[in-house]
């Protein structure tokens, strides 16, 4: 059944679903046991005698011999005719069910219609409402077994329900609610199924059957899913998730556990979807479910395979291999096609196309067609493999019609990036184009219909192969028709890719979307956000030790309250009346970069990485130009080495005690020297002749955004040798998530009030109880125990507990150490700006209620002084920066400003500046950059962001500050410009040259 759409030509498709039976309940239409009759109280010798040639009927039929089947037949008719004498309609009605099991059981297909019609006849009329649902229902079961007959199957089980609902019969419309979405799978109805759960849900509602109103959501999940709405999908699921809990139904609530992890890991949340994932396969195993414990083994293996861990992908897939159900032919299919992708991406072919062969007999027999799709994707990538284009193509061309008959979106998609594989390889680059430019357009749907806005963000990096593949695919018909303006189409697809939830995400900010929307949900949204907030409080604060699984449990219910935050941020967006009306923003043409972004001072330098081929284009107001570069895993090595080396370098230092720290200090420094040198020639040196003395923008991508551009050296002539002088003593360099975003920063800066005051810092925040503004030195704290931290570096201390290394925010030291230096940097910061235009808010007022004030929206220049902490798996909730953390009476508050908070603020400035360490930083998303603090400050309306890159000496940030400062307030020089003064004053002094620290902060966003 697929559901991740293939990132590449190998890439794992299907996971696993609970097994139709086991979805059931056991009570499928396909083998519903006979109705047992009870014996009544009311008087009637002939009563009691009916009621025991029924029961005798029962014991024969189930022998299951044709002998025994006849015998079975004459006793129920016997009791059918007794119960029609005395008028006892529902004894009756029962009889005639069981009568029709029995026929259906010998194989005598119309004697069991006929019986269960007149079982409806009957009980219509003589009244039995109960005795017609289930009439209905049994009828339903017997056309559902028929060839062509599963629409009246459907149309039996949907006039059950109604008759279920009315009763308040809740475990028989629980059963009937999932045979129709069964059944409206098989006939691939996924439309009709929305419709028909969507109008049911309110009558299961008013009759207060929770349990069907779970199988509702559940089937509008699965369907959606089909789809790929995958928000709304999502949003159903965990309704009827919390149903199904609330019902104590185990079995359905890890159904829909399974359905929720499905889901998230084709959004591309794969650590979101494994803790899915192992919920289901602890409670499975708890509760001896073995069906669901081998889905969730299978899952658990796909995303094994996404990450590239191949040997536990086959071990999780061995496995679940002997849970399967012996009746669950889709599921053992399913099974046999990841064991397949799995040796695929191994490259064994011989085993690979076993299982895919196996997996194509089986799909067939049990005539699924999105599973016998998959199969002939997993034997035509064996074909590609080996370069049989035309054996390829065939396999690729039925999957893909296959995919089109059924309706499956991810299906089309896989067939079809895969036929552009074909196409491009074996020469035919036009079809290729069309073919993934029809991709393109699928997902761009599928994507259009995600409003949470971190659900788009992570589906648009997890579906960037299809991007990054059309951007190769122009470029090489660029190479063959150098005149058609291939290039600035690549270019232009680049832009389409890069950062574009921000993109939207600013175009959005103009706009009040929560105005309007219904107020429960508001309220909902900010307690889900207080509730995090405070989770995360527990994760971070310093002082105590937390156990490993106190530590697991707290990121468990941070995880559950964000999956809710989602889906309630959803459900705002899609209700929200002024939300409906935005258009989204689409990314700037090369001509609109060219006259709209540029200007003849400005030399744009983007950057697309690619799995073959890298690519540079080097645009002027007038001009763009293309080169190759080398292979994305070329580039990212030497890139985190760059980046590395400096964080952790130590210059060289004298004296004889510190010799082996010099020896280490000049190797750093050696290393240097070799990796920066060898970025230039790569990245620089081919535009080497077109920098001059230009501004640089600087659109990265991937690893290269770990990259300070001003420490590589400039590359010199068209062989782009390496100098030693650095790029910033000749440039000024301002980094950009995207074209587009700096232009959508500059027309909101455009039009906003300008701030009335100019400087707002804090700074010298208040972290431990044992400061000494809290507690004298040497008198103690509340435990008798004073926990100095030694060293001024702008880095956290040793680890507190379990929960600070968690979140990332102690490091080396016992505490989170003191920052004094920082009291000196707003001091002097202070002094740049005229008497009542500056607000200094140091240690204790350095808290987040002065973050988030209002009052900050009236200053130019925001300045945070402070500790940086990043968390790459949860950004939005343990990423920030930290304030002080007590209150004048020593009282624990939060002071953690993360990212989630900071999207909330309102900010005129037209500089935020962060100095702290790695605030520069975030989670790497491909194609959408890092997500992290200053994506968050550009969103609350600063048009620039200076934040590092790595740990700074407390001292040497302090200095770079108080000159960048002066360079804007005193000498009048654009930001960028100032802080190029600042680093290059820095850069010719020894003292601080050395330390390569000057390079740590980075401008991002305008430069005018």
């Amino acid at each position: 059944m697929p559901t991740l759409t293939r990132r590449r030509a190998d890439a794992p498709r299907s996971f696993i679903m609970l097994s139709r039976r086991n979805l059931l309940l056991l009570l499928l239409i396909f083998s519903l046991p006979a109705v047992t009759l009870v014996a009544q109280t009311m008087p009637g010798i002939r009563k009691a005698e009916a009621e025991r040639l029924v029961n005798e009927a029962d014991e024969l039929s189930r022998q299951g011999t044709q002998q025994s089947a006849e015998a079975a037949a004459n006793k129920y008719k016997e009791a059918v005719s007794i119960f029609n004498s005395i008028k006892d309609v529902p004894g009756e009605v029962l009889a005639l069910i069981n009568m029709g099991l029995n026929y259906r059981r010998s194989g005598e297909k119309q004697k069991a219609l006929d019986t269960y019609s007149r079982a409806i006849t009957t009980a219509r009329a003589g009244g039995d409402r109960r005795g017609e649902a289930h009439a209905l229902y049994n009828l339903g079961a017997a056309y559902s077994m028929e060839p062509g007959g599963t629409h009246k199957a459907l149309d039996y089980a949907k006039q059950s329900v109604t008759l279920f609902i009315a009763g308040k019969d809740i475990q028989e419309t629980f059963d009937a609610l999932f045979a129709i979405g069964t059944l409206h799978r098989d006939l691939e109805e996924e439309r009709q199924a929305i419709d028909y759960f969507t109008q049911v849900l309110p009558k299961l509602n008013g009759a207060g059957d929770r349990l069907g109103e779970a199988v509702a959501h559940y089937e509008l999940g699965m369907n959606y899913r089909l789809l790929a709405e995958y928000e709304m999908a999502l949003d159903h699921s965990l309704q009827a998730r919390s149903l199904f809990r609330v019902a104590g139904n185990r079995l359905g609530e890890v159904n829909s556990l399974n359905l929720v992890g499905l889901l998230y890991g084709s959004l591309g949340e794969h650590d979101t979807a494994t803790g899915y994932f192992t919920q289901v396969l602890s409670i499975s195993k708890e509760h001896g479910m073995r069906d669901s414990e081998g889905a969730a083994l299978g899952n658990l293996g796909l995303l094994s395979m996404v990450s590239g861990n191949h040997e536990k992908a086959l071990d999780y897939h061995l496995q679940a291999l002997p849970l399967n159900g012996v009746d669950d032919r889709e599921g053992m299919c399913a099974r046999l096609l990841n064991i397949g992708d799995v040796y695929s991406l191994m490259n064994n072919s011989e085993k690979a196309l076993d299982y895919y062969t196996q997996a194509l007999t089986a799909a067939r027999a049990i005539k699924h067609r999105g599973l016998e799709a998959n199969a002939l994707i997993g034997i035509g990538t064996m074909y590609l493999k080996s370069k049989k284009w035309r054996e390829a193509r065939e396999q690729y061309d039925q999957a893909l019609s296959l995919s089109r008959a059924i309706g499956d979106e991810n299906g089309k998609i896989s067939a079809q990036d895969l036929l552009a594989y074909v196409e491009r390889d074996s020469g035919n680059h036009q079809q290729a184009l069309k073919l993934v430019e029809a991709s393109l357009q699928l997902n761009e749907n599928s994507r259009g219909r995600i409003f949470n806005q971190d659900l788009r963000t992570t589906y648009s990096s997890y579906r960037q192969t299809e991007y990054e593949f059309y951007i190769d695919l122009l470029m090489r018909l660029h190479k063959q028709s150098p005149s058609e303006g291939y290039d600035a189409r690549a270019f232009e697809a680049n832009e389409r890719r890069q950062s574009r939830t921000l993109v939207e995400l600013l175009a959005a900010a103009k706009v009040d979307v929560r105005r309007d929307v219904d107020p429960t949900l508001l309220e909902s949204e900010r307690t889900l956000r207080r509730q995090i907030n405070a989770k995360a409080a527990q994760l971070q604060a310093p002082g105590g030790q937390r156990t490993e699984e106190e530590v697991k449990s707290l990121n468990g219910e941070i995880a559950t309250l964000n999956t809710e935050l989602q889906r309630v941020e959803g459900a705002i967006a899609r209700s929200s009346p002024r939300y409906a009306k935005l258009t989204r923003p689409r990314a700037l043409t090369l001509r609109e970069v060219q006259t709209q972004v540029l200007d003849p001072e400005t030399l744009l330098l983007e950057y697309s990485l690619g799995d073959d081929v890298s690519y540079l284009w080097a645009v002027t107001p007038t001009s763009v130009t293309s080169y190759e570069l080398p292979a994305r895993k070329e580039l990212e090595k030497l890139a985190r080495e760059f980046h590395g080396t400096l964080a952790s370098y130590s210059p060289p230092t004298s004296g004889g005690a510190q010799k082996k720290r010099d020896i280490r200090g000049e190797l750093q420094k050696q290393s240097v020297a070799r990796v920066a040198g060898q970025l230039s020639r790569i990245l620089l040196g081919p535009v080497a002749p077109l920098l001059g003395n230009k501004r640089l923008l600087v659109v990265a991508d991937g690893s290269l955004l770990y990259v300070p551009f001003a420490a590589l050296p400039i590359p010199t002539g068209s062989s782009g040798v390496a100098v030693a002088a650095p790029l910033i003593t000749e440039h000024e360099i301002i980094n950009s998530p995207s074209s587009s975003t700096l232009a959508l920063l500059r027309s909101e800066a455009a039009s906003r009030r300008p701030a009335t005051k100019t400087l707002a810092v804090l700074a010298d925040p208040v972290f431990e109880r044992s400061d000494e503004r809290l507690t004298p030195p040497g008198s103690g704290n509340a435990t008798g125990q004073v926990r100095p931290c030694a060293g001024t570096d702008r880095r956290f201390g040793q680890v507190v507990g379990a929960a600070a290394k968690q979140a990332g925010v102690l490091r080396d030291g016992r505490c989170i150490e003191r920052l004094p230096g920082t009291r000196l940097e707003a001091e002097e910061l202070v002094k740049l700006v005229p008497p009542g235009q500056a607000q200094m808010s140091l240690g204790f007022a350095a808290n987040l209620a002065t973050a988030t004030s209002s009052e900050l929206s009236h200053y130019r220049y925001v300045h945070f002084a402070t500790h940086g902490f990043l968390s790459n798996e949860r950004p939005a909730e343990l990423s920030g920066i930290v304030l002080s953390l007590f209150d004048e009476k020593g009282v624990p508050q939060d002071g953690f400003l993360r990212v989630r908070d900071i999207y909330t603020l309102k900010l005129a400035a037209d500089v935020v500046v962060l100095s702290a360490c790695e605030t520069g930083l975030g989670k790497e998303l491909g194609g959408e950059g890092l997500i992290g603090l200053t994506r968050g400050f550009m969103y609350a309306g600063a048009p620039r962001v200076v934040a590092g890159m790595w740990n700074v000496d407390d001292n040497e940030t302090a200095e770079l500050m108080t000159r960048f400062y002066r360079g804007m307030l005193v000498d009048k020089l654009r930001p960028s410009k100032a802080l190029q003064a600042a680093q290059v004053s820095m850069l010719k002094e020894k003292q601080f040259a050395a330390s390569f620290n000057w390079a740590a902060f980075i401008i991002q966003g305008e430069w005018r």
